[in-house]
């Protein structure tokens, strides 16, 4: 992807993982192991910002990625949910909420920024599909085509350092 050589470099995926790496440590208080359906699906649903974004940049069309990016960004609005069931079931406190909530809203907001950009960004032009565009604006009917074998073999002579004059027949 232009302008990033790594998925750990975009703004989205940080705060993704940093969100991730705070609500573990919520998951690690022995209050959160007794309701282990409930950790269990915040856990899933922290880790799927991160993962999304990271598998999005892997994808070489920008719209491709922008998709990923709006699943991680959902995720990361059902973590925000969670939190405020764990609030309710006194899991966390109101300042874990609020403080962690507040981190939830940065990465959804860089998240929507990240799509603005791809959605606004042409797809980067391959190698591959750059030679194939070319090579079908040149297309003639093979009717019009002519060899001249003569240059051609002196082309492919000099190519192999061999004289052009003598042609060895067996």
């Amino acid at each position: 992807m232009s302008g990033f050589r790594d998925f750990r470099e975009i703004n989205a995926w940080q705060l993704a993982y940093q969100l991730q790496l705070r609500v573990d440590l919520f998951l690690l208080s022995p209050d959160f192991r007794r309701h282990y359906k409930f950790s269990d699906q915040l856990s899933d649903a922290v880790r799927s910002g991160p993962r999304n974004i990271a598998e999005g940049f892997a994808r070489f069309r920008r719209k491709e990625f922008a998709q990923f990016v709006r699943i991680a960004k959902g995720s990361e609005a059902e973590v925000l949910d969670y939190l405020i069931d764990a609030r309710d079931e006194h899991l966390i406190t109101l300042d874990e909420l609020q403080i962690t909530g507040h981190l939830t809203k940065r990465a959804l907001r860089a998240a929507n920024g990240l799509i603005r950009y791809l959605e606004a960004s042409p797809d980067p032009i391959s190698h591959r599909t750059h030679l194939r565009t070319q090579i079908s604006h040149k297309r003639m009917p093979l009717s019009h085509a002519t060899i001249n074998l003569s240059s051609l073999r002196c082309r492919v002579s000099a190519c192999l350092a061999l004289p052009t004059h003598r042609v060895i027949k067996r």
